[in-house]
């Protein structure tokens, strides 16, 4: 497919998919609904089986362009493609099984230029499929941000990200060996390229389901973490920093047991969660967990789950940058 728009946008959204059709489209529409204008949307269809109906999105809106993958390469490598052809000035990554404000964007290019940064990430809403229940994960950065993110992954997803292309491409963009961490790894290749800023307010809509690739590939992670661990260890023993944590074990283990509830994996999981908060923070956790299936989904994050996502959009033809 040829690229509609003559004139190169600030910022270029990159969307992998495979084999979700409604869901891409769902979130090709919290693309299209952005106040935000100047973007463009670069979709890799990674192999869907059947092909996925390309015609179909770009028809969406004349700032969409669809690539296809013959044959699957892996979420990493869909990605790489997607940054390679990027004509923006910074680049926007979101995961076909979430979604966004429409505001996400403007908000980020305003905190990027107020404070200098050049990795901006939102809070997110997380939701499960089914449920009108949301907890907030929290967005922040101060002056320990790359030795914290030594310790875990401090993004939820990376469709919370917002980051400078030429910084990226100055590492190599995502490893195509990783796929569950690869996003962690390339936040972390990053530390010395990037200034980082957060955006308090929940913005992204992060969806949790029985196919995300956390699950489906469960059992990868401890093979991505050991990898991770020959790559970044030494480089962070040099800094005085601790590679991986408790935390990140108990995340596993919560993982593999979503993935396959066995018993054994249930008590697992449960020592490491003891591990990492001790009893009384254990409880606190447990009431945390009862209070977040209490609360309601924001408004708009229910909005974009409910509306129909198979229909193309129509829109007005895209103006000049607004991020205000």
């Amino acid at each position: 497919m040829t690229r509609r728009a003559n004139s190169a946008p600030l910022v270029t959204v990159v969307l992998p998919s495979r084999d979700r059709p409604v869901e891409v489209r769902r979130a090709a529409r919290t693309v299209i609904a952005q106040t935000f204008t100047d973007w463009e949307l670069i979709i890799v269809d990674d192999g869907s089986d059947p092909a996925a109906d390309v015609i179909g999105l770009e028809a969406m809106d004349p700032r969409i362009l669809v690539l296809r993958n013959e044959t699957s390469q892996g979420v990493s490598e869909a990605r790489n493609r997607g940054i390679l052809e990027a004509r923006g000035r910074w680049l926007a990554f979101l995961d076909d099984d979430d979604v966004w404000h429409p505001r996400k964007l403007a908000a980020q290019l305003a905190g990027a230029e107020e404070l200098g940064a050049t990795f901006v990430y939102t809070s997110s809403a997380v939701v499960e499929v089914g449920l009108a229940s949301a907890r907030v994960e929290r967005a922040l950065v101060d002056g320990e941000f790359h030795r914290r993110m030594a310790n875990g992954n401090l993004v939820r997803a990376p469709s919370c990200v917002l980051v400078d292309t030429g910084a990226v491409r100055s590492v190599g963009g995502f490893d195509p060996q990783l796929s569950v961490t690869a996003d962690w790894d390339l936040w972390l290749r990053l530390r010395d390229q990037v200034t980082a800023a957060a955006v308090d307010e929940p913005l992204t809509g992060v969806i949790e389901h029985p196919g995300s690739m956390q699950l489906v590939l469960a059992e990868k992670i401890g093979d991505e973490l050991l990898y991770l661990r020959g790559r970044h260890g030494p480089v962070c023993r040099e800094r005085g920093w601790v590679f991986g944590s408790h935390d990140l074990e108990r995340w596993r283990a919560q993982k593999r047991w979503a993935a396959k509830p066995t018993p054994a994996r249930a008590m697992m999981y449960a020592w490491w969660v003891v591990r990492c908060y001790g009893i009384r923070g254990t409880v606190r956790k447990l009431n945390d967990h009862r209070e977040w299936r209490a609360a309601t989904a924001p408004d708009w994050l229910r909005e974009q789950l409910e509306t129909p996502a198979l229909q193309p959009a129509v829109t007005a033809a895209p103006t000049t940058a607004d991020v205000a």
